[in-house]
């Protein structure tokens, strides 16, 4: 599961990374992209836990809501939990 972060970290600080160069466009030396990279790769790594956290919570709250009203859906990846 780390892999899939440091790769979708990766993939947003790129994307981060461009939007940043567009939006100042070429007043900004390039000499300074390898630097807000990185700090574009810690805002998604950020972000990315933020979500695994909000992902989390989700599904307490719904297994939660579930035994409230006695809403078990069947478990079909697991042939003898029947």
């Amino acid at each position: 599961m780390l892999s899939v972060r440091i790769v979708l970290s990766v993939a947003l600080g790129g994307l981060y990374s461009f939007l940043v160069l567009a939006g100042i466009g070429l007043w900004m030396p390039f000499i300074f992209l390898p630097a807000i990279f990185l700090v574009c790769c810690f805002v998604a790594w950020r972000n990315i836990s933020l979500w695994y956290e909000q992902g989390e919570e989700f599904e307490d709250a719904l297994v939660e809501a579930q035994q409230e009203r006695n809403i078990v859906p069947p478990n079909i990846y697991e042939p003898g939990a029947r």
